[in-house]
């Protein structure tokens, strides 16, 4: 069948993947399902594509791969190669970053114990470490006496009282006695300021974060302490535009089944960058003179993995495939809808269908439609775009994590 008619929101996603067909079954040929499809190319494509939207709009840009969005070791590697950093967020992510080669990393979480302190402090000359609070400086202090070479480092700060984010990094009113009380620290090098808020439709969060830092700065910052500044760190949270949706359900049905879904629009790669750049040379570029930096994940990794499953029996409007939601750790399908396309029996329209998986749970769910003309047992399907948040968030619940099989 042809593979440029597929009907739906997201339809050019299941196109995509039917376009990959004859390599999806040759390695259900070679191995059993269910399993992770792990996609080089896909990686190669957004990690490019972001340096290039970035570095087009600020000349002096570098990025960090978050490695908590997909700890998979093929992916790391794979960034590293092409010239990014890695940034991590514990000693587990620690050990893996040393294990691919990586010697440029960014070390940041919130509730660092004096264990993950030292441990950082030990691997310094690769590690920017971003501090989070006045407390974790205070024990930083007391490790650094006896350093032969400084601890690179930089605050996170939050525009925020009243909501989650508040839980990461000190107050932007504190950022001026922050430096003072970090500057009387020996073997402290503080090079910059880093703040974040995550899964942001459009670039206005983090031109409104510039704004606002760009302001304090102005104000409150001596030339010496703004020609001290060596990078500023805005973060991750770049949607990938209409590549997912979200399930919508009638106030007014006793339906238990959605009435369907939206997909999740975004501003473009190339609009993030192009506003954040703008941003920057109207609030920031006029005070100082540094590197930005940015931590993506999701947009680096979605879809560069996809899960692969087989039906195994069919009871009605129910199909149940050979595995379970424990493949992404959780039940994210129950209301984020991703394309689920039948390679045996494929149809251009998506049918209603509900698709559960092998658990021994009621929550082990999959989807409510399916690129499909029918289902028979032993019929392979794909769950598209399944790189973010999945793979590292797997468990060994009731089943086994399955293995990742390279696709090139």
């Amino acid at each position: 069948m042809a593979v440029d008619k597929f009907e739906g929101t997201l339809a050019p996603i299941a196109e995509h993947i039917f376009g990959m067909k004859d390599i999806f079954l040759n390695l259900c040929k070679k191995y059993q399902t269910p399993f992770y499809a792990y996609d080089s190319e896909a990686i190669d494509k957004s990690a490019t594509r972001f340096f290039q939207a970035f570095n087009s709009n600020i000349p002096k840009f570098k990025y960090y791969y978050s490695v908590k969005i997909n700890s998979y070791e093929k992916i790391s590697s794979r960034i590293i190669s092409l010239g990014a950093g890695l940034e991590i967020a514990s000693l587990r992510e620690l050990s893996m970053a040393l294990e691919s080669g990586c010697k440029d990393l960014l070390y940041y979480s919130p509730g660092k114990t004096s264990t993950d302190l030292k441990e950082i402090i030990n691997h310094r000359q690769k590690i920017i470490l971003h501090i989070d609070s006045f407390s974790e400086l205070n024990r930083i202090a007391s490790l650094l006496s006896s350093l032969n070479s400084p601890l690179r480092a930089a605050v996170r700060i939050n525009f925020t009282k009243c909501n989650n984010w508040s839980k990461y990094g000190i107050p932007l009113d504190d950022l001026l006695y922050f430096y003072e009380c970090a500057n009387k620290i020996s073997g402290l090098d503080i090079q910059g300021i880093h703040f974040h808020t995550s899964r942001n439709l459009t670039a206005e969060p983090y031109v409104q974060s510039i704004k606002k830092l760009g302001m304090y700065i102005s104000e409150n910052f001596s030339d010496p302490l703004v020609k001290s500044l060596k990078y500023i760190d805005f973060g991750g949270g770049f949607e990938r535009n209409a590549e997912e949706g979200r399930y919508s359900w009638s106030k007014i049905s006793n339906s238990n089944k959605p009435c369907g879904f939206k997909s999740l629009e975004s501003d473009s790669i190339e609009t993030y960058a192009n506003e954040i750049g703008n941003a920057i040379k109207k609030y920031l570029a006029p005070l100082i003179d540094v590197w930005y930096f940015a931590e993506p994940g999701r947009y680096i990794c979605h879809s560069a993995m996809h899960i692969v499953l087989c039906v195994v029996d069919i009871k009605d409007d129910i199909v149940v495939v050979d595995g379970g939601v424990n493949l992404v750790g959780w039940q994210r399908f129950e209301h984020e809808y991703f394309p689920i396309i039948n390679l045996t029996h494929p149809s251009y329209t998506e049918i209603n269908v509900e698709i559960h998986g092998n658990l021994c749970t009621t929550w082990d769910f999959w989807g409510y439609k399916c690129y499909a003309s029918h289902f028979e047992e032993g019929d392979i399907l794909v769950v598209a775009n399944q790189g973010a948040l999945t793979w590292s968030l797997a468990q060994n619940f009731i089943q086994p994590i399955p293995l990742v099989h390279s696709m090139r």
